[in-house]
């Protein structure tokens, strides 16, 4: 409504800037007319946000407002996960930060890391999980990301359940995932 009063205030204005018509004065008043009417609507919505009360007490809440709370045991999980993730996250860093500089930030390419897509080519025959990485939207963040990523190769890790040992790499000249980069 706001935007709609000063879009119509413009226009009264473009209509009597130098000596207007008649037409002109004529249709500027009934848009001064359309502003009063607003102007009163927009009175009458700011008594009535007046009136709606700024704190309410969770007993005058009705059954079907109430907010619904997680059960301790699922918040105390959610809460370890979310600790295991961010002391990873911190454990990764320092081969991020290693490759970016000492004046960047390394939590931004891991976030963007973690939001990449990537392929998961199992090769049973060489005994390797290929996890191929879209890479980021820079070089310099490819760069801070292969160093993070040469370190968890250096790992060994294999995948559970598969004995597929898990080899990380960024896909290379662009490939979208589910293309072959070669």
């Amino acid at each position: 409504m706001r935007s709609r009063l000063g879009t119509l205030r413009n226009r009264v204005a473009d209509l009597l800037r130098g000596v207007p018509s008649d037409a002109a004065a004529r249709s500027a008043e009934r848009v001064k007319a359309e502003i009063g009417t607003l102007d009163a609507a927009r009175e009458a919505l700011k008594l009535q946000r007046r009136e709606v009360p700024t704190h309410v007490r969770v007993a005058e809440l009705g059954e079907d407002e109430m907010l619904d709370a997680l059960p301790s045991g699922e918040r105390l999980l959610l809460d370890v996960i979310r600790m295991i993730a961010y002391r990873a996250e911190t454990r990764m860093m320092p081969a991020v930060a290693a490759a970016q500089g000492v004046r960047q930030r390394p939590r931004r390419p891991l976030a963007e890391l973690f939001r990449s897509e990537a392929d998961i080519v199992p090769e049973p025959e060489s005994g390797i999980l290929r996890v191929r990485i879209l890479g980021t939207a820079s070089n310099a963040g490819d760069a801070a990301i292969a160093g993070l990523l040469d370190e968890l190769n250096r790992t060994g890790t294999v995948f559970p359940g598969t004995g597929l040992r898990m080899v990380y790499e960024l896909s290379e000249n662009g490939a979208e995932p589910g293309e072959d980069a070669s």
